[in-house]
């Protein structure tokens, strides 16, 4: 696709997302690697986070079907004048340059020597900000301020985006570039591991610590689905496994909160699939179970797999709260807490979201059915 793309030079770029092998974002990147045509996408996914992710990969529009055909030419030629016509930027480039390191501001691209590499415009945004003040110090609130200025962004949002032009910059050969001035997650966990349990003061630390610990492994692993393709390896996996795995991980967590994991797997069962990416799935489901089933003691999770005709199931069942019907059809869109999101401080709209889609990558299906006030099911099909 790129050989053809450099033969033929379009003007133009029209993307969907749905694509074979890999999708429109991974096409996007790939483009605006070479590239500073106009990109539009033209996708029936109508989600918030889709055409978001769609943006920040380097696409200048997103139009969701079913479309007026006016409107898509219409968008095409702006495009067009504002790139190549009336509207096409004579003045001088704007750029930011350290130590033989360049990064210009328009075309969202960075180059060193005859390297270059293609950024989103977050990644621009925190590049620009670093280079015009080193070698001072840039606090977060600065960082945060200048992010604002293109969209709201939280603290798990710019960590991403300084893993992201870490990573950029390894790319060009520049290592040990980008410090985070932190006291590190570990260095806590090792300060309250000696201390005895009675304590309070300790036990409230340990449980922020592991708190903070789930969400830098969420934050690590939305920071991966952008390279998923190359992250994805399919082996057959033990379900049982996976799932022990992911309880003894939560083990505090279920404690803390008085409730109790039940596990009916058979050992023999096996399933294809990812288990780095299972076992994530796994934590995020049970800690959503946990969360929504605390309060009262004693309650349990029940995880279990059997077979069906031609797949297999796995379900994670707790007796918690449930979700109001009102809230169903919306559980599995990001950043929606919904009514239960009121109540529980910790909830963030994005585990189902992420759950979903690294499932949905991975080929396989999930559901989900809950009553208020008797709990959720959340069930995963393993085709075989």
């Amino acid at each position: 696709v790129v050989r053809q793309f450099e033969q033929l030079k379009p003007h133009v770029v029209l993307l969907d997302i749905n694509l074979p092998s890999y999708d429109g974002f991974y096409w996007c990147r790939q483009i605006r690697s070479i590239s500073t045509c106009p990109i539009i996408f033209i996708s029936a996914r109508s989600g918030k986070m889709d055409q978001v992710m769609a943006l920040e990969n380097g696409a200048d529009d997103y139009i969701t079907k079913p479309f007026e055909h006016e409107i898509v030419m219409a968008k095409i030629r702006s495009q067009l004048r504002r790139v190549y016509g009336d509207y096409a930027a004579s003045h001088e480039e704007r750029k930011v340059e350290l130590d033989g390191l360049t990064v210009y501001l328009e075309r969202l691209e960075m180059q060193l020597g005859d390297r270059k590499i293609q950024l989103t415009k977050k990644e621009t945004i925190l590049l620009e900000t670093l280079l015009r003040r080193s070698p001072k110090l840039v606090s977060r609130e600065t960082i945060l301020e200048k992010l604002w200025d293109d969209s709201f962004v939280d603290d798990n949002t710019l960590s991403v985006n300084v893993t992201r032009v870490r990573k950029r910059l390894t790319e060009l050969g520049i290592t040990d570039a980008l410090e985070t001035m932190k006291t590190p997650l570990s260095v806590i966990e090792l300060t309250v591991e000696d201390q005895e349990d009675e304590d309070p003061r300790f036990i409230s630390i340990r449980e922020e610590a592991d708190q903070m610990r789930r969400g830098l492994e969420t934050v690590l692993y939305v920071a991966r689905l952008e390279t998923f393709e190359q992250d994805f390896i399919v082996e057959s996996i033990s379900l049982k496994a996976a799932a022990e795995e992911a309880i003894h991980e939560l083990k505090r967590f279920f404690i803390r909160n008085h409730v109790y994991p039940e596990m009916e797997i058979n050992s023999a069962l096996m399933v294809h699939s990812d288990a780095k990416w299972i076992r994530f799935v796994l934590v995020q489901l049970l800690s959503n179970a946990i969360k929504y089933s605390s309060g009262s003691h004693g309650q349990k999770v029940t995880i279990q797999a059997y077979e069906s005709a031609r797949s297999i199931i796995l379900e994670v069942k707790d007796q918690g709260v449930g979700i109001p019907k009102s809230d169903l059809n919306r559980v599995f869109h990001p950043f929606f807490t919904g009514e239960n999101g009121r109540h529980f401080k910790e909830s963030t709209g994005m585990g189902l979201y992420i759950v979903k889609d690294v499932l949905t990558r991975m080929n396989h299906r999930i559901d989900l059915v809950s009553v208020q006030g008797e709990g959720t099911t959340v069930t995963i099909t393993f085709e075989t």
